[in-house]
């Protein structure tokens, strides 16, 4: 018995591999959350970066759980495509990482097709991609690889 979870229109949550409901999900969470806050709470800074207070719901969970399927930052890289199940041959997403960075990322026929990077800061950034999404042949020469990972200096 597939494990469910309330959530969305049909109040179910799609089981790993069902990509097209899996993206349909994380759109609905992204518009969901976009309604914690109000104005008065909301502050944009210097250079319009519209900063807004977070606070932890389920929803909230559920969210950046789905999220880190995509992306995970942690020792100062980015993890792309870190848990994408295998089934998941399809898909496309743009989510925001550490230092203000955004990822805009496409997957077709489980190859990375486009990987763009916009950031304030003009540091390079360590991206690190698993190995069955090829993405050498959308980025070039890794500068290190192994155990199923390559890892791209962007």
């Amino acid at each position: 018995m597939a494990h469910r979870a309330s959530i969305g229109p049909d109040g179910v949550i799609p089981s790993m591999g069902d990509g097209k409901r899996a993206v349909e999900v994380v759109s609905e969470l992204i518009r969901c959350s976009n309604a914690f806050g109000s104005l008065y709470e909301c502050k944009v800074m210097t250079d319009s970066f519209l900063s807004l207070p977070w606070f932890v719901t389920s929803s909230a969970e559920l969210s950046a759980s789905i999220s880190s399927l995509f992306i995970q930052c942690r020792e100062g890289r980015i993890d792309v495509l870190p848990a994408i199940p295998q089934s998941w041959q399809q898909c496309a997403f743009q989510l925001a990482a550490e230092d203000r960075t955004t990822l805009h990322v496409t997957i077709e026929g489980g190859v990375l097709r486009r990987l763009t990077l916009h950031s304030p800061s003009p540091a390079p950034r360590t991206l690190r991609i698993p190995t069955r999404f090829q993405p050498s042949i959308l980025l070039g020469t890794p500068a290190a690889e192994g155990d199923g990972w390559q890892e791209f200096i962007y």
